[in-house]
Formats: C-alpha cells, sequence, structure tokens
C-alpha cells in the first residue's frame, strides 16, 4: 500500500466528454494542488490602493470542530495574490489555502510534518501558477477591451479532523477566458497520527459493493431525472477500476463522498456530483479504525 506525503490522491480539472479522471501521488501534490504566482509587492502602489477594496489575507482561523469532537483543532488560513495594470485594471487573482492544526500533543505531530510540507508545496504552486496567469493576461488584456481578470481560486472544507482521520477538500476553479472555467477537486486522507495518506482499500473490504452502492444512488437521484449524460455507467466503472485508488473521495463524520467533476457524468449545468456511502452501509465493509 502506497502512503503518506508520497500519495494523496487528486481529480484532474474538468474532463472532457471522453473524460480519463487522472490521480496522484502525495510526490506529485505540487501538481495536485493547483496555482501559483507573482508577490502582491509587485504590483506596487496600485496593489497597496487595491487592498482597501479586496482586505489583506485574514489571519489563520481555526474551523468550527465537526462530529462528537475535534482534539486537531483545524486551521484554515487563506491567502491572495493580485496584479493589476496600469489603468488598475485587475488582470490576474489566485486564493489559496494552508491547512494545519492547534494540538499540542506530541503524537500528532508526523501529521503536522505531512500538512507544513503540503502547505510549503501549495504556496510555491500558487505562486508559479498567479505568475503564468499575469503573463497570459497582459498578453490578451491588450487585444480585448472587455477583457475580464484570470483567475485561479481555492475553497478548502475540513470534513474529519479527529483522532484516527484528518481530511479535507480542496476545490479549485481556474479561468482564463470562455464561457467559464475549469473546476476540479484534490481530496486528502490521512492517518490522524502517521499522516500516511488513506487509501479506499484501506477503509473498506469490499470495493465492488462500494461501487456498486455509488452506482445504485446516481440512479435513484440523477439518472431517474434524466440528468446524467448517456454512457455514465461505464465513467463509474472507470473509476472503481482506477489503480490510484478511486479518485476523488473524502471521508467525512458520516460515510465516504465520492466526487465526480463537471461533464465526467453530467453536463456542466449540473456542477459536481457528490455521492456518500454512509459507514452503516454493512456491505461495504468498513474498517472499524476509521
Amino acid at each position: 500500500m502506497r502512503r503518506g506525503y508520497e500519495k494523496v490522491c487528486m481529480a484532474a480539472a474538468v474532463l472532457a466528454m471522453s473524460l480519463s479522471l487522472s490521480a496522484c501521488g502525495m510526490d506529485s501534490l505540487v501538481d495536485a494542488l493547483g496555482t501559483s504566482g507573482k508577490s502582491q509587492e509587485t504590483a506596487g502602489e496600485t496593489q497597496e490602493a487595491s487592498e482597501e477594496s479586496q482586505g489583506a489575507a485574514p489571519d489563520s482561523q481555526e474551523v468550527p470542530e465537526r462530529g462528537e469532537n475535534a482534539p486537531l483543532h483545524p486551521l484554515v488560513q487563506e491567502q491572495y495574490l493580485s496584479d493589476y495594470d496600469d489603468s488598475f485594471r485587475q488582470l490576474a487573482y489566485t486564493e489559496y489555502a494552508s491547512v494545519g492544526i492547534r494540538c499540542a500533543d506530541e503524537k500528532y505531530a508526523p501529521l503536522e510534518a505531512v500538512l507544513d510540507r503540503y502547505n510549503q508545496d501549495r504556496k510555491a504552486e500558487a505562486e508559479r501558477i498567479h505568475g503564468e496567469l499575469l503573463e497570459a493576461a497582459k498578453a490578451d488584456s491588450e487585444m480585448n477591451e472587455h477583457f475580464y481578470r484570470y483567475e485561479n481560486v481555492d475553497s478548502v472544507d475540513i470534513l474529519r479532523a479527529d483522532e484516527q482521520v484528518f481530511s479535507f477538500v480542496r476545490e479549485n476553479y481556474d479561468y482564463m477566458g470562455g464561457a467559464h472555467g475549469e473546476t476540479s477537486f484534490f481530496c486528502a486522507n490521512l492517518d490522524a497520527e502517521t499522516g500516511e495518506e488513506l487509501r479506499l482499500s484501506d477503509v473498506i473490504s469490499h470495493e465492488d459493493a462500494f461501487w456498486k452502492y455509488v452506482e445504485d444512488e446516481l440512479a435513484k437521484e440523477y439518472a431517474s431525472q434524466d440528468l446524467l449524460l448517456p454512457g455514465w455507467e461505464e465513467q463509474v466503472q472507470r473509476r472503481a477500476a482506477d489503480s490510484e485508488g478511486g479518485g476523488p473521495f473524502v471521508l467525512s463524520q458520516s460515510g465516504i463522498r465520492v466526487i465526480f467533476v463537471p461533464y465526467e457524468l453530467g453536463p456542466y449545468a449540473l456542477g459536481a456530483v457528490t455521492v456518500e456511502v454512509p459507514y452503516q452501509a454493512s456491505e461495504v465493509g468498513f474498517n472499524e479504525a476509521y
């Protein structure tokens, strides 16, 4: 079993109609995490003026505790990068978040180390991609008087922070022109004490039953209303056969959530589709440790 910082799975960005979902490990965490930039100082006085309208990045804020307890006291700190042209038109905007815990217990030190590496990689990648956005925006804005800023924005939701599991979902929206941007998801499921990645096979023992539950729920909630694209069942089967662990899934307080990105099962207007397999689904064979 591949574990730890080396192998946290991710979903690729919006998939084409002939989608093939990609996943990566924690050793390619930079690629999984999404995006980047130039420091706020590069905008000079223009950036200083923009802070009055946008506000500076907030201090670390403790996430509301979920479930019966959340002894790890999770923290999420949002940060942003922004650049303007000489006419005060915003060219590029990047928002990303660091994730941490506030816990003095030494047994969680390995998890803290994993999260520290995640945050360092995420910051570096955010700065790099913001630079790419800015370069493209400068060129494209000169040719388009109705130019709208290029952006890459994260939204982080911590689902578990208990004695067994630390898990979160990072939703990323990337826009570089056109009718709409692309949405992708990165999911982290970590053993709270070791910081090691939890694969789907670590948590359940009957994967066939797991994916049948997912397919049945999709048929009941979406296919019965003709909301899914033809061939959606094959996409679920493709996900089930994914050697990297089943694509984006995350352990919540009540079950395992499987996330399908826009276009994977239905039209873009449907958005992301989420199915949760509850821990009470005995046919799945959940590992009682998690």
